[in-house]
């Protein structure tokens, strides 16, 4: 036992002394900034009196419920003189305690999940892929992401009911069916005729055809000058100007609009499309603000399996949960494997009456254990894990980055004309 650093003895039964001492701050018997802290590795008791020590004030919970009830707080707000109510008021009656921040690391705190992480689902959200719009095979737009098997959600809120969002999701319960397609148009200008660069004879890429860096999907000249200085005839008479794609770019044409524009000119449009697996390093984001990008791909005899020979698709680093705050994954989870047990949606609405506990206790009801943890074994040697895993369905959005769209190097380049230093950028082959 030590008082400000020093030691003073020893105590045999560590249990009854720091209930005790909580019990006589609360009750304003010794001061009520006293820290009590009870170090169960080291084996010590820690108390602090001295100055200097930031603390903050807390509600004290006991048996899982507040002491304070909700006559005390209307009888604080109906009070008159402030002399007499307060903190200090609240203090005294043992209410609320102060804590600093050495007896804060060894005290349970409970948590509520980070307001910011909705801002966060918003910025998400938009990013996410999904169908976007009923009629996109018919649209040119510059850039479209549609996901090929897009799925609705196990734990909604009657708020998405009214953005239809289970008519158009943007993400999936389970990783392993995840494809996307990616559309991207390629436009120009044709002022005057056009001659055959690659395969049909109006110039253009015909829809099917497989292409690659520096293609010409849209083949077109423009006139020169008759003649040179000297007056005589000119060797050649049109320049090309052929539109090629980038050399980080591939697809296969998908369609191919050829139109005028305001001025009567010929205007051509070709949108490619692209199949893109998940690979390591494109970004993922639940609906909490929990974004990643996938760090380790393994093949499914690999990943940790349970006694039903079913494999998580996600494995997600629990380290991400404690700062980040939210909590609301965690009961998400928990609440999808009952929805999914029971075939039915779970409700998720905020300010219901759904708690953990009665969640938990549905999700024991159909034979898991309250909390989802599960026994797994290991993928390479068979054996049980030692650790219980926490397991279940959480919804997961694909975002539109992807690595494919920015993996960039090169050993030599185009260099700029004034400097000589390399250009920049991706799209000019630029240096890093």
């Amino acid at each position: 036992m030590f008082v400000n650093g020093c030691w003073v003895g020893i105590h045999r039964n560590p249990d009854l002394l720091v209930k005790t001492l909580r019990q006589l701050r609360r009750q304003v018997d010794v001061n009520t900034e006293v820290g009590v802290v009870r170090d169960i590795n080291l084996k010590e008791l820690r108390l602090y009196t001295d100055y200097g020590r930031c603390s903050r004030l807390l509600f004290i919970v006991e048996k899982k419920k507040l002491i304070i009830k909700k006559k005390d707080i209307v009888a604080l707000q109906m009070r008159e003189s402030s002399e007499d109510s307060g903190w200090h008021d609240l203090v005294a009656k043992g209410f609320i305690e102060y804590v600093d921040t050495e007896e804060e690391e060894t005290t349970m705190i409970s948590m509520t999940i980070n307001s910011p992480r909705n801002t966060y689902q918003s910025a998400m959200g938009k990013q996410a892929m999904g169908i976007y719009v009923t009629n996109y095979q018919f649209r040119m737009d510059t850039l479209a992401c549609v996901l090929y098997y897009p799925q609705k959600l196990l734990v909604t809120t009657r708020a998405m009911e009214h953005l239809h969002f289970r008519q158009l999701p943007a993400g999936i319960d389970e990783e392993k069916k995840m494809g996307t397609l990616v559309e991207e148009d390629f436009g120009g200008p044709d002022r005057e005729h056009t001659m055959g660069m690659r395969h049909d004879d109006d110039g253009f890429a015909p829809p099917g055809t497989r292409v690659s860096g520096d293609d010409v999907i849209i083949g077109k000249t423009t006139p020169i000058s008759q003649d040179d200085a000297q007056g005589q005839p000119a060797r050649y008479t049109r320049k090309d100007h052929s539109t090629s794609l980038r050399h980080s770019e591939a697809g296969i044409v998908d369609q191919v609009l050829l139109t005028t524009n305001a001025d009567g000119l010929r205007f051509v449009k070709i949108r490619m499309r692209s199949v893109r697996i998940p690979q390591i390093g494109d970004k993922f984001s639940s609906r909490h603000g929990q974004k990643g990008t996938i760090g380790m791909i393994y093949t499914q005899e690999d990943m940790p399996w349970r006694a039903e020979c079913i494999t998580p698709d996600i494995i997600v680093n629990p380290h991400a949960i404690p700062s980040r705050m939210t909590i609301g994954q965690l009961v998400e989870c928990i609440m999808g494997k009952v929805a999914a047990h029971m075939g039915k949606e779970g409700d998720a609405t905020p300010f219901t009456d759904a708690t953990v506990d009665s969640i938990s206790k549905a999700l024991h009801k159909c034979g898991y254990q309250m909390h989802s943890f599960e026994r797994t074994y290991n993928g390479h040697t068979g054996r049980i894990l030692t650790a219980m895993i926490f397991l279940g369905p959480t919804y997961y959005q694909r975002l539109k980055h992807m690595v494919d769209d920015k993996i960039h190097s090169r050993g030599r380049g185009p260099v700029q004309i004034l400097t000589r230093q390399p250009a920049e950028g991706r799209s000019r082959d630029g240096g890093l």
